[in-house]
């Protein structure tokens, strides 16, 4: 399962031609990968798809001396977007939060990071619910592009996000997110720290030294 098989499976939907490649599309032309890459990238960017989650992913720390912080650490290259959470911990489980950005790095004076960020991942690692969702709605841009009936287009798009009053979160599109919802482990608020418990047995309490 590749990008072109995903591609393919949407030219069959609208009657079109099939490609042997990207790089040689034959007849339908160069604008298939256009539009495959810029819907991809709208479907990735508008959910947090739990198969484009990378946990922990050590960031490289460069050879640079900063002024103001002690060590620049580079961002991962594959990343959709910045990071979700930065630790100063492989195992900490609450974000570090003592850095700032620089380019396509992070200055700060911890000595190691991790980050928590969203990547690309190939077709083999998506599930059946979103590949149809790419299906649908690489079908309703390309029967535009490539086809000019705008009336099949119109169709295939409200099967792929519903009428509007959905506002792009219907039809098949709700479908794939609410079975990633479920298929996500719930998370703890901020990393499973109480500040009322914790202040109960931290230094300072007001029961400390008492004789119970």
């Amino acid at each position: 399962m590749d990008d072109v098989t995903i591609a393919n499976r949407a030219l069959a939907r609208i009657g079109g031609i099939q490609i042997q490649s990207f790089a040689v599309p034959g007849p339908s032309g160069h604008i298939v990968k256009a539009t495959y890459d810029s819907v991809l990238e709208d479907l990735l960017g508008k959910y947090p798809w739990h198969f484009t989650k990378k946990t922990r992913a050590p960031l490289s720390r460069t050879a640079e001396t900063p002024a103001r912080w002690t060590y620049k650490f580079l961002l991962p290259p594959d990343r959709l977007a910045p990071p979700r959470a930065i630790y100063d911990s492989a195992s900490g489980r609450r974000p570090f939060h003592d850095w700032e950005p620089e380019g396509n790095g992070i200055l700060t004076s911890a000595s190691a990071l991790w980050a928590d960020y969203q990547w690309r991942p190939s077709p083999s690692w998506w599930p059946s619910y979103f590949r149809e969702l790419v299906t649908l709605a690489v079908a309703a841009e390309l029967a535009g592009a490539v086809r000019e009936d705008w009336q099949l287009r119109k169709s295939l798009r409200g099967e792929c996000y519903g009428s509007e009053q959905f506002q792009g979160e219907g039809g098949q599109f709700a479908v794939a997110a609410s079975l990633d919802a479920q298929a996500q482990p719930a998370q703890e608020i901020d990393g499973g720290h109480n500040a009322l418990t914790t202040a109960r047995f931290s230094p300072g309490d007001a029961r400390e030294g008492w004789d119970w």
